[in-house]
């Protein structure tokens, strides 16, 4: 099984689901639970709360410190960590030097709704109550959680499994480009807003955009807070794009005009637009695509050096899959690129392609997969977010 090599440590304000999360990473990774909180409290034998109104918190504090060294020889083990552990700054090299620590985040708000129902909380000032203390107790510890955390995941309006797919996305380092296949601007900003909380890297399939303009291709750019590529689809690459192919690629260079991170140019655009845009594309990286809804080519290989020629930065190759060891030839086509030191993107498409979906970045792809965070697909056998994570979590038990 792919296993990270440390220990997990959840840390985070109360309310950002720390103990929930612990729950469903370790039964997803065969891990154990150990809340730091829960072997406290069995060793003073009261509740923390009764600890700290007859002690005080540096007294806590202490406790805390010394039961967190204790985990070191522990294994396999999903911490579930205090809100108040990195206080100390002894903990908080302990953590970034013993565990992968993903710092849950959520803003004050969400906390708030999500403690309201909570009792037997004691005050972290001792002048307010523990609702009435968040904003000011999450500013002092913000920057603390940030100085300890490798990864930092967003918990606000999302829920306890999604939460702990976005630290397993992680683990497993899956690069998923999330893929924005909306058809007005309107939309396909609040879709941008919504998912770039989660996804690492965005796609922007201009050619389902049915009001594109110059002005709203701007406004989509602006709204792009993640890295995002951003490419406008041929037709006779399944693209849904209306307009002439001179107006095609004129959203294209448009979009470098803003310093997009990502161009995919389809090699089939032809050797004097990919030429140009080579010469015009500045600081962004040219993504040289080829899809093939037919099959995998036997010549492969070839198609791929091909590719090469163009210079492009990145070369991405999607096949559709006749059986399940065409995956097989995409694996070896990534390994190969690889000892050519070419990044590249290679996908099976269809039923067959689950396989390269979600296990292309392990053989060394520079891009595991593409996803839509909802359930509509953009091209053949295309996972969601989700499902690509969970996936992942089937195949690395074997």
């Amino acid at each position: 099984m792919f296993m990270p090599k440390q220990n997990i440590a959840l840390i985070g304000y109360r309310g950002t689901g720390k103990t929930t999360v612990a729950k469903k990473l370790a039964k997803k990774l065969d891990f154990t639970v150990f809340s730091i909180d829960q072997e406290i409290e069995k060793q003073i034998g009261c509740t923390i709360a009764e600890y700290v109104k007859q002690n005080s918190w540096p007294a806590f504090r202490e406790i805390e410190t010394t039961i967190l060294k204790s985990t070191q020889k522990l294994t396999r083990t999903v911490l579930d960590c205090g809100g108040g552990i990195i206080e100390n700054s002894e903990n908080r090299l302990f953590l970034k030097k013993h565990c992968q620590v993903f710092w849950l985040k959520a803003e004050e708000p969400t906390i708030k709704s999500r403690l309201a129902h909570s009792k037997n909380r004691p005050s972290l000032t001792g002048t307010k109550s523990f609702l009435a203390e968040i904003e000011e107790v999450l500013k002092k510890r913000t920057p603390l959680y940030e100085a300890t955390a490798h990864y930092a995941v967003l918990t606000d309006g999302l829920t306890m499994k999604q939460i702990a797919n976005d630290i397993l996305r992680n683990i497993y380092e899956l690069k998923i480009a999330a893929v924005i296949v909306e058809p007005t601007i309107k939309d396909a900003i609040y879709e941008i807003q919504k998912v770039q909380k989660r996804a690492p890297l965005l796609e922007l399939r201009l050619d389902y955009i049915q009001d594109l303009s110059q002005q709203g291709l701007k406004k989509l750019i602006l709204a792009c807070q993640k890295p995002v590529i951003v490419t406008n689809r041929l037709a006779q690459e399944g693209g849904q794009f209306k307009g002439s192919e001179q107006e095609r690629l004129a959203y294209l260079k448009q979009a470098l005009t803003y310093g997009v991170d990502f161009i995919d140019l389809a090699y089939a655009s032809g050797p004097s637009v990919i030429s140009e845009f080579q010469k015009i594309k500045g600081s962004t990286k040219l993504i040289c695509s080829y899809h093939n809804f037919q099959e995998v080519p036997a010549n492969l290989e070839g198609v791929f050096k091909q590719l090469q020629k163009t210079d492009a930065d990145i070369i991405k190759i999607a096949c559709m899959g006749q059986s399940y060891a065409d995956n097989l030839k995409i694996f070896e086509l990534i390994q190969k690129a690889n000892s050519s030191k070419t990044p590249v993107i290679a996908l099976l498409m269809g039923k067959y392609g689950k396989m390269s979906r979600v296990l292309s970045g392990f053989f060394g792809a520079w891009l595991t997969t593409y996803s839509s965070l909802s359930e509509q697909p953009s091209a053949p056998g295309q996972l969601s977010y989700d499902e690509v994570i969970e996936s992942a979590s089937k195949f690395f038990e074997f």
